[in-house]
């Protein structure tokens, strides 16, 4: 098996998945087949109980596994279906270990660390790499370790990376990304070369130098990192700041990367033509708003990528608006904006402003996308205006209140949903016309959902129950009054499955509404009489 490893040298966000990706992308167009195994050193079983505050949005899988952030990077830009085998955690090989020790599978040994703890590693991710994708037998096995190179939570896995290279069979090589710094309009080598170093006192050497620079090198300088680092000039590389991710494969092809790589594994590539991207042709310009509690950059990362695959599709600029206070000024900021995109999440906070927001998008006429708790909070805003049932609510919201109260109240045995599930829309629907079938596959993340038995009341008060569960669950609704704009909720996560190919059609229906109606003046109005005020 060959084994392309991605390490990160002294700092961390250094961009180790999205050179992976850009990596990926140009042994693909080589008619390589490959595959993908993150390693993360936390001692979490796996990403799901991992706040969005901290560590960014948490990614499902076609399984239901919950992942980091970089899978979603790795399938959208790959085009690969990956699975619970390609995620390592300490926490989980940890436990792995652990499990065996006292099922007595270790047959009394004294369980180590330095044994037992590697064989699970190494085990591990000899597994994950043999694994079939999308029916496909990969030729390299692309794999990100977290964190850098310096941390003590990440020497476990190194040291059994270490010992899997030097298995028989096995072809490994290490790429290894350090940051230049520029300092008196100079590059500064001194942290690139202490990472190289840290990395050979771990009994590693480095095959590739993957610079991170926000400028060009020059020959000068690559012949001295090539110098002082011992790697061939041909095996430095420069990864610099690209506004358009999808040219990285382009700019690695330039530096001969794919040759050098396929050189090193044995590798035989045929020559295709450079993944050039053709220019987009921006022909208008639509402001989305997406409302959510968490601050961190990548709390929504997978949103906001639909959101861009979608705006591509349609030729328009998606500018961004992040709103996270709400307040009085909530009815201004929305009527400023040409649609809505309400994210999921879990607990109270917050919800009662989703409700607010649901409802001033519907009386507003803003098109308005619902996500998983915003499909719900949609529900609830929806039965307190039309239904005129104040107290309406959701059982993890407020779980001591009445039973006829509750709109959204907990799965089956608490259960939590998740993965790939089968959904079906209503025909004739803006759900069935936007998919164009009756059937689609969904990733859900979700415990709570809203009562089924609610169906036929929301259905002949305006909001037609349009996506529908294998077992009777309200998956998606929309709007149906008179008049009424895109005002769409559901309760998967169709931007788990969105990329630049293939945008969710979800989010194509909300730019559409954006970009594709006479935009309400009346909102326009209502936007210049409280700017006004």
């Amino acid at each position: 098996m060959r084994y392309l490893v991605f390490l990160g040298g002294s700092l961390s966000e250094l961009g180790k998945g999205t050179a992976l990706c850009g990596v990926g992308m140009l042994l693909k167009s080589c008619g390589l087949h490959v595959t993908v195994l993150k390693i993360d050193p936390y001692l979490n079983a796996d990403a799901g109980t991992l706040s969005p505050e901290e560590h960014g949005e948490v990614f499902v899988l076609e399984d239901g596994s919950e992942v980091d952030l970089d899978f979603g990077n790795y399938e959208r830009t790959l085009g690969l279906t990956l699975s619970a085998a390609h995620s390592i955690t300490s926490g989980g090989i940890f436990a792995e270990v652990l499990r065996n020790e006292r099922d007595g599978k270790y047959l009394g040994q004294t369980v180590r660390l330095a044994v037992h703890v590697m064989d699970a590693a190494m085990h591990a991710m000899n597994r994950a790499a043999q694994l079939l994708v999308d029916g496909r037998q990969p030729d390299v096995c692309l794999v990100e370790l977290g964190g850098s190179v310096g941390d003590w939570d990440a020497h476990v896995h190194l040291e059994a990376l270490r010992r899997l290279g030097r298995q028989a069979g096995v072809d490994m090589a290490i790429c290894l990304l350090v940051p230049l710094l520029m300092w008196e309009g100079e590059h500064k080598t001194k942290l690139a070369q202490d990472s190289v170093r840290m990395l050979r006192g771990l009994g590693i050497q480095p095959d590739f130098l993957i610079c991170r620079s926000d400028v060009p090198l020059s020959s000068k300088q690559k012949n001295k990192l090539s110098q002082l680092c011992e790697l061939p000039v041909k095996d430095v590389w420069e990864s610099i700041q690209i506004s358009d991710l999808r040219h990285l494969p382009d700019h690695f092809r330039e530096q001969g990367i794919h040759h050098a790589i396929c050189a090193r594994l044995g590798l035989t590539a045929c020559m295709i033509p450079p993944i050039n991207v053709n220019p987009q042709c921006i022909t208008g310009k639509a402001r989305i708003a997406i409302l959510g509690k968490c601050v961190h950059k990548d709390a929504y990362l997978s949103v906001v990528q639909a959101l861009e695959h979608a705006a591509q599709s349609c030729c328009i600029f998606a500018e961004l608006v992040r709103i996270e206070v709400f307040g009085e000024k909530l009815p201004h900021d929305i009527g400023s904006v040409d649609a809505v995109c309400l994210p999921g999440g879990f607990g109270s906070r917050g919800f009662e402003d989703k409700v607010r927001l649901a409802s001033h998008c519907r009386l507003l006429g803003v098109p308005f996308l619902g996500l998983c708790l915003g499909f719900q909070a949609a529900v609830v805003a929806f039965c307190r205006d039309i239904l005129s049932l104040n107290d309406a609510t959701s059982e993890e919201i407020s779980p001591g209140a009445p039973e006829s109260s509750l709109i959204v109240v907990s799965r089956p045995r608490r259960e939590m949903k998740k993965g790939a599930q089968v959904v079906t829309f209503q025909e004739g629907s803006q759900l069935y016309q936007l998919h164009g079938k009756t059937n689609s596959i969904e990733r859900f993340r979700n415990r709570y959902e809203v009562r089924h038995s609610l169906a036929d009341t929301l259905n002949k008060a305006g909001l037609c129950p349009s996506a529908r569960g294998p077992h009777g669950e309200i998956d998606g609704v929309e709007l149906m009054l008179p008049g009424a704009s895109f005002w769409v909720a559901v309760q998967y996560h169709p931007e788990f499955r969105s990329s630049w190919a293939r945008p969710s059609p979800v989010f194509l229906g909300l730019l559409k509404a954006a970009i594709g109606k006479e935009t309400c003046i009346k909102r326009r109005k209502v936007a210049d009489g409280n700017a006004n005020s």
